[in-house]
């Protein structure tokens, strides 16, 4: 899709998310859809792209626990153990799914993006990494989580690529689960690992 695609859709899916989304969601959702374009601008992404992943990336967010188990195994949607524990988990992957067969949403890219937006995923693009930045470092999030300042500030520095970014978050919440005697998603460790690669090969 090229970028006014993106904006096109962009405009109308912000229409269906009003409807649909409480006000909270909603203003997270415009943050980090306005943080997401900012990020990858001047970074090789698509700023439309990352401002559409940006908007809808929680469009299942406002959904119960119970609601997300039912749509996931309607979507056939492999659930892991710790989604069954902390089934909120599961709002990307329905979201994806939602906007697919709901709302029409064709691009592939976006739809993996939203999917795998709580842990990220190796195929990610620029757009979608920027959306994945932005998410974590809305600036809510960083007002009631000190420790996610240096993030903020390293998403900041134009000469920092955002997947660096993004790995840095990983990193960050990887050695907090280990602090904390907590487990580790397998999809957050898959994302580290290809970031990691990756900042090799760039470094």
């Amino acid at each position: 899709m090229t970028g006014i695609e993106f904006h096109g859709e962009l405009i109308r899916l912000r229409s269906i998310l009003k409807e649909i989304l409480p006000e909270p969601v909603l203003a997270h959702s415009e943050r980090v859809s306005i943080l997401a374009g900012d990020l990858v601008t001047n970074r090789g992404g698509d700023p439309a792209e990352a401002k559409f992943i940006g908007l809808v990336h929680d469009v299942a967010r406002h959904l119960t626990n119970s609601e997300w188990i039912n749509e996931a195994k309607r979507y056939g949607i492999l659930i892991h153990s710790m989604e069954t524990n902390h089934p909120v988990l599961l709002h990307g992957p329905v979201g994806a799914r939602h906007l697919k067969w709901k709302y029409s949403v064709a691009s592939k890219q976006a739809l993996d993006g939203v999917y795998y937006h709580t842990f990220g995923y190796p195929t990610y693009n620029d757009a979608c990494w920027a959306m994945f930045v932005a998410d974590k470092i809305d600036p809510e999030k960083v007002n009631r989580n000190r420790d996610l300042r240096p993030i903020a500030e390293m998403a900041a520095d134009r000469n920092i690529p955002v997947t660096d970014i993004a790995l840095a978050y990983i990193e960050f919440r990887v050695a907090e689960a280990d602090r904390e005697g907590l487990e580790v998603h397998p999809l957050l460790l898959a994302a580290r690992s290809f970031l990691s690669s990756k900042h090799v090969q760039l470094g």
